[in-house]
């Protein structure tokens, strides 16, 4: 969508989807972290994996910050510039695989419970320098962007923008979770 308006000259409105998506992926992952969080001893319960508590709820932050992460690297896409995109992807991966097993490593030593939540921990590590990195960039490149909005009158109406993204947003979400739901299914 952000392509989309760039490419019809609409500058401000590109970025007006941006922040409405952004918005709506704090909501949204807010809500599936904290749920994720509050709820692992009941979701590993019906699992039947009771020791999974701290690995689920040490991934719960990354629930929060991955959609946010999302939406910047896609508007940098938008933009036709995938150099934040890739900074991000690096060093998201730097710090999950790093950090995951340091901490897998570091809390062993305790238990395996604890070394899965250390592991677990790697990816919400991961997405916040993740998010970091691309929020440094977005942030450093504001001014420039900014000046690209040469008229400042929305041309849809906030509602309207929100239905298009969930429109999007709704069947890409659902193809992408079939196999996670299938496999989880299976256990």
């Amino acid at each position: 969508m952000v392509a989309e308006r760039r490419a019809a000259d609409q500058h401000y409105e590109a970025h007006r989807v941006f922040t409405l998506a952004f918005k709506l992926m704090l909501i949204i992952g807010a809500i599936t972290g904290l749920g994720l969080f509050i709820f692992a001893p009941q979701i590993c319960e019906f699992e039947m994996e009771p020791d999974a508590v701290y690995a689920m709820r040490a991934t719960a932050p990354a629930l929060i910050l991955c959609p946010m992460m999302s939406c910047l690297r896609g508007f940098f896409q938008g933009r036709k510039t995938m150099a934040p995109t890739a900074v991000s992807q690096v060093i998201e991966q730097f710090f999950r695989v790093g950090l995951g097993l340091f901490l897998a490593g570091l809390l062993f030593k305790i238990d395996a419970p604890h070394a899965a939540a250390g592991a677990s921990f790697g990816a919400s590590a991961g997405a916040l320098f993740g998010l970091l990195a691309v929020i440094f960039v977005y942030v450093k490149q504001k001014p420039s962007i900014e000046s690209e909005f040469l008229d400042r009158t929305p041309i849809k109406k906030n509602g309207e923008l929100l239905k298009e993204i969930l429109i999007i947003a709704i069947p890409i979400t659902l193809g992408a979770g079939i196999m996670p739901i299938l496999n989880w299914i299976d256990t």
